[in-house]
């Protein structure tokens, strides 16, 4: 949990530093780093709820929607 919890908190800082860039290759290169970032915690909290480490259902479908989005907001850029 202190993985996942420190990948998020990775996440969230760079999104929030990245907020003013500019520059559209700066953006898309955010954007994939996002959907890296999101994609890598839906594995890995859909792995855990499969080997029942844990219920977790709800943590993955979050993370299954934050990489649609960001990889959806990516290819529309």
């Amino acid at each position: 949990y202190r993985c996942i919890g420190s990948l998020m908190l990775a996440i969230a800082c760079i999104t929030f530093f990245a907020r003013r860039v500019e520059d559209t290759k700066s953006q898309q290169l955010v954007l994939n780093g996002c959907i890296l970032g999101f994609a890598v915690m839906c594995i890995t909290l859909g792995t855990m709820t499969v080997i029942q480490a844990g219920h977790l259902i709800g943590g993955t479908i979050v993370f299954a929607v934050l990489t649609a989005l960001s990889l959806y907001k990516r290819v529309t850029h």
